[in-house]
């Protein structure tokens, strides 16, 4: 038979190809049939008209310019900082936190912060199709444009109506019950809303369950109820968004807050695999490289190196999760909750 190492690789390869090919239909049946997306052309020479590259170019810009604007309306709005415990602490270093579910903190800067990949998790925000395919190649971006998507996407500049917060939850390592745990490398920047794009609150009442209310066209005018795909309708709603390697926490224990870039390239494909195999997974937006690096120990035999670091951006209904009600729990395996009191 084949060698262990080389069936592993085939039983690998074959549910990563099913999950590309679903992802693709996924992909089609949302989005209808595909943009290209918008690139820059190539720089002209010689006199000003040539052919009208100059607009195009222009165009182009003006397109992705759009994509940091829309950035910049999404609607936050943060329902778990109003409805759970807050710690009166901001940020801080280790420490049990007692008495909350949150933590506010800020993330940490990073050195010279590139963009490298999207998905098409960025919809799940409510940005317009056309403009999340318009940056699916963050490398034919303009320069100016993904530093800006770089810096939001890399915690250093906080979008409009962020307010992120670390969360603090318990859980069980090698069987045993750990008490406090928390999110040590990863923070919240907030919950966006998404809506559909003309709500008509007053029809809400009598209009179906996954279904707008969108302008009518033609001699007769007036308005017509258009229900939405189930992808589509799945997208409505509230959206946790995280940045998993933005710095420290009070959870972070003795370690940096930080991830490194093989890890997250690891957890952004298998992410949006999982999604695209159907399986209810976070799912992973976009991945930036940084110029900061950290010493890591990547086979744990001691021989250490410098690695850059990367943060990936997550999106979830909601990063609530079983250990989050735990923090409760009293005298298991001789370790209590931090709120058990």
């Amino acid at each position: 038979g084949e060698p262990p190492a080389t069936m592993a690789s085939l039983l690998l390869l074959l549910p990563l190809s099913l999950a590309v090919a679903r992802h693709a239909a996924l992909r089609m049946t949302l989005s209808g049939p595909r943009r290209p997306a918008a690139k820059l052309p190539r720089a002209a020479g010689g006199g000003g008209g040539d052919n009208g590259r100059a607009p195009a170019l222009s165009s182009a810009v003006e397109g992705h310019a759009q994509l940091v604007a829309a950035l910049r309306a999404l609607h936050f709005d943060n329902s778990a900082l109003r409805r759970l415990a807050l710690d009166g602490t901001h940020g801080g270093g280790p420490r049990q936190v007692r008495g909350a579910h949150l933590v506010r903190v800020a993330p940490t800067e990073l050195k010279s912060p590139e963009l490298v990949a999207t998905s098409q998790a960025l919809l799940l925000l409510g940005l317009p199709t056309h403009l999340v395919e318009g940056v699916a190649e963050p490398h034919l971006l303009p320069p100016s444009v993904r530093a800006d998507l770089s810096e939001y996407f890399a915690g250093n500049q906080l979008l409009p109506g962020a307010d992120p917060w670390a969360s603090v939850y318990c859980g069980h390592q090698f069987g045993r019950f750990a008490g406090q745990l928390g999110d040590g490398a990863v923070i919240s920047l907030g919950e966006i809303v998404v809506e559909p794009e003309d709500p008509r609150a007053e029809d809400s009442a009598s209009r179906p369950m996954g279904a707008t209310v969108v302008d009518g066209g033609g001699a007769g005018g007036g308005s017509e109820v258009r229900r939405l795909s189930p992808l589509q309708a799945d997208m409505l709603g509230r959206w946790e968004v995280q940045l998993k390697g933005a710095g420290a926490t009070p959870f972070s224990r003795a370690a940096d807050g930080r991830k490194v870039l093989r890890s997250s390239i690891r957890e952004f494909l298998a992410s949006e695999a999982m999604h695209a195999l159907g399986i209810p997974t976070a799912r992973a937006a976009a991945l930036v490289v940084t110029d900061t690096r950290v010493t890591r120990d990547a086979k744990g035999k001691g021989q250490t190196k410098e690695e850059r670091c990367a943060v990936l951006m997550r999106v979830a209904r909601s990063f609530l999760r079983f250990g989050s009600f735990e923090i409760c729990l009293r005298d298991v395996d001789g370790r209590s909750g931090p709120s058990a009191e």
